[in-house]
């Protein structure tokens, strides 16, 4: 499994404005299955670390999120 944190949109008047999403893939990228977006995941973005195939955590700002593949 392959995770991503992507930029799909941003705000050109106010560069603190983005909007993000995290992806996952499993088959080497041909799809891809994405969150609901958010506002400035990736500059909030801390670390993240991969625990199993389906499981990986990740640190934004001061929060630690797990994410579980169902």
């Amino acid at each position: 499994m392959y995770l991503v944190i992507l930029n799909k949109s941003y705000c050109p008047s106010d560069v603190y404005q983005s909007n993000d999403v995290i992806g996952f893939t499993d088959d080497g990228g041909i799809n891809w299955i994405e969150s609901s977006l958010t506002t400035n995941l990736t500059s909030n973005y801390s670390d993240g670390i991969v625990l199993t195939s389906d499981k990986n955590l990740i640190l934004i700002k001061n929060s630690i999120y797990e994410l579980i593949r169902k």
